[in-house]
């Protein structure tokens, strides 16, 4: 089985993190993919990221569902980013 894991959404905690951590072994997964959130503009996610103030000024992400784009008072960019090379 293969698991798709997308982290950085907005509202999503290090603990809602490490519980999908804590789930993946219960699910015989053998293959797990983690991409980081991006915000895409005309979604509702960008809309709701907009409206709490949680955009950068300006989004230079060239490297989209790699990098973190927004750094959550829950869980930092730099957290999000060591989340995803979890294995």
């Amino acid at each position: 089985m293969r698991f798709y894991i997308l982290i950085g959404l907005p509202t999503e905690t290090v603990d809602d993190f490490n519980m999908t951590v804590d789930l993946v072994p219960q699910c015989s997964v053998t293959e797990c993919l983690t991409s980081i959130f991006s915000p895409y503009p005309g979604t509702d996610l960008y809309r709701l990221c907009h409206e709490q103030k949680l955009l950068p000024s300006t989004i230079t992400n060239i490297r989209e569902r790699l990098e973190a784009v927004i750094d959550y008072p829950e869980f930092s960019k730099k957290q999000i980013q060591k989340a995803c090379i979890w294995k």
